[in-house]
């Protein structure tokens, strides 16, 4: 009679391990939801060439399906995805809101948005985020191309100067070039110099003003004056070695 409750020892089914036969027998149980497995249907899961499988969550490839079941069911993946979730649903009950007077209390910001749910926290933004550079008083585009040109066009002193080069020029050419004028254009000319732009000039060589009398092309030949030969190409030409122009 004492070996009558031994029936009640015999083992049978309890907690232990699932009894499911298509499981894996090499793969130790893992609490929790089971994870997609399936590359067609997971995700996370993008299939490679060769039979192979790469992780978009974790960023890894595993070499064989066999690998991607074991990793898949691996705590580092489950903790990612579990913490993506968990974002997301943070995402799901957050709202972020500006344009509040700075200095706001939190408090009052809590006060406001309860009437439309419960608040659990509020967080407050507090770093300092440069303030966008202000138009200085100038909200029209005319207004702030004036104040451009201001900071950038040549000050009088500059002007002054190019113009003493200019002159300077015209007399050593003269020397050359009896008649030539130095002649500035582009940007020196027509209001758009600015800091560091270059001069342009122009050299216009003879042909200004009528030959004086008593010299070679002033009887009034029209075809005469300018060039002995008459050809308007080859004004100025005569003088370019600094030597007087021949007689006779």
């Amino acid at each position: 009679r004492e070996r009558e409750p031994g029936p009640a020892m015999e083992p049978g089914p309890g907690p232990g391990p699932d009894p499911d036969s298509d499981m894996d027998p090499g793969q130790d149980p893992v609490p929790g939801p089971v994870p997609e497995t399936d590359p067609a249907t997971d995700p996370d899961v993008e299939p490679l060439h060769r039979g192979g499988f790469r992780c978009c969550l974790c960023q890894i490839t595993a070499a064989n399906r066999p690998s991607l079941l074991s990793h898949l069911a691996g705590k580092r993946h489950r903790r990612l995805r579990g913490l993506r979730a968990e974002r997301r649903a943070q995402e799901q009950r957050s709202l972020f809101v500006s344009g509040f007077p700075r200095g706001t209390e939190p408090a009052r910001l809590r006060q406001h948005f309860r009437a439309f749910g419960d608040v659990v926290t509020v967080v407050m933004d507090k770093e300092k985020v440069a303030p966008s550079s202000p138009s200085q008083g100038f909200p029209q585009v005319g207004a702030q191309l004036e104040l451009l040109v201001r900071a950038l066009e040549l000050s009088a002193a500059e002007r002054r100067l190019r113009g003493l080069l200019v002159a300077l020029m015209q007399e050593v050419f003269t020397e050359f070039f009896p008649g030539c004028s130095v002649v500035p254009y582009g940007s020196s000319v027509n209001g758009f110099d600015v800091h560091g732009c270059d001069l342009d000039l122009h050299l216009e060589l003879g042909g200004q003003e009528p030959p004086p009398e008593g010299t070679p092309g002033g009887d009034g030949d029209p075809q005469s004056q300018g060039s002995p030969n008459g050809d308007p190409q080859s004004q100025g030409t005569l003088l370019g070695d600094g030597d007087p122009p021949p007689h006779g």
